[in-house]
């Protein structure tokens, strides 16, 4: 067989591949659509065991897994879809879905959270999704702060479909190499530098200004200068980077429609030429959650004033 020969059936063999696993997954979504769960995998396993990667499939596989009432093995398969193709937006959210009928509502509120820093049309539906995670956890806390039974409701999440048609995602872009330089994103919010705080041996209150401006800027969901109270060495919890804890405070600062902040009882626990530690009550309160917690601020001195380091909730 010449070389032309081989070129040719080789791609004649790869568009009919394309073309029957096009149509084996088209069969198989009908197929969901119509109740027929278990011949939809049996078609979806058939297309993964030539194309194990496939987006399409593992996103069809999950449905059809979670439509058989297999949760542990339909949350594996959103996981390893969002794992390999982190801007898969539909995965997160039908993840949060399933998390929700399991009642893991935090887990649910963490996925929803990951998924609204990607961008992409369902982003309405994750949003009000997240939405109806956080009442739920707001009524669980209310109950359980007054100690009293709270009413139980069948709250359920949107789930989205998969548009066959749509054309794919790109694939997330990969760390740079050493020595290069990453573009930031455009998403990232540019720090508002706050007012310079004269810097003395032993001044409270001019650590307890820049406390109140801090709640104060939080309250405004003035991300900029709310973020420019923070030490250019502060460690969130939970893992994330300060790129990635970032995002997350200018979604949680632009998506409510109001927040209140009051600081109660606040007080210098200590103090020294270089830190500072602060407590004080904090009462939260927004148009979709509200709670009460005592809270720690360890704040450092730097040339431009006091600056929070840590951050905790005692």
């Amino acid at each position: 067989m010449t070389m032309k020969l081989r070129v040719a059936t080789g791609a004649l063999l790869w568009f009919l591949f394309a073309g029957l696993s096009a149509g084996t997954l088209d069969d198989a979504q009908s197929l969901l659509q119509t109740g027929q769960a278990e011949r939809a995998l049996t078609l979806i396993d058939e297309h993964l065991q030539a194309a194990p990667d496939d987006d399409d499939g593992l996103f069809l596989r999950a449905r059809a897994l979670t439509a058989l009432g297999r949760p542990g093995a339909a949350e594996r398969a959103y996981r390893q879809l969002i794992e390999q193709q982190p801007q898969r937006v539909e995965a997160y959210n039908n993840l949060a879905a399933l998390l929700m009928e399991q009642e893991q509502l935090t887990q649910a509120s963490q996925v929803l959270e990951q998924a609204l820093t990607g961008i992409d049309p369902a982003y309405a539906t994750v949003y009000r999704n997240l939405q109806t995670v956080n009442v739920e956890i707001a009524r669980a806390s209310y109950g359980k702060a007054l100690r009293v039974d709270v009413p139980e409701q069948r709250v359920t999440l949107a789930t989205l479909e998969l548009d066959l048609d749509e054309p794919p995602r790109p694939a997330a872009s990969a760390p740079p190499e050493k020595g290069e330089t990453q573009q930031q994103p455009a998403d990232v919010v540019e720090t508002t530098p706050s007012p310079t705080i004269p810097l003395q041996e032993s001044e409270p209150a001019a650590i307890e200004q820049t406390v109140r401006d801090w709640a104060r800027a939080w309250a405004a969901q003035d991300v900029g200068r709310y973020l420019s109270f923070y030490a250019g060495d502060f460690r969130p919890d939970d893992g994330l980077t300060r790129q990635g804890w970032e995002q997350q405070r200018q979604v949680r600062l632009k998506r409510p429609e109001w927040i209140r902040v009051e600081l109660e009882k606040l007080q210098i626990a200590e103090q020294s030429a270089q830190q500072a530690v602060v407590e004080f009550i904090q009462k939260y309160r927004s148009d979709t959650y509200g709670d009460v917690t005592h809270k720690q601020l360890i704040l450092s001195r730097e040339n431009n004033g006091w600056r929070i380091s840590r951050e905790n909730t005692l």
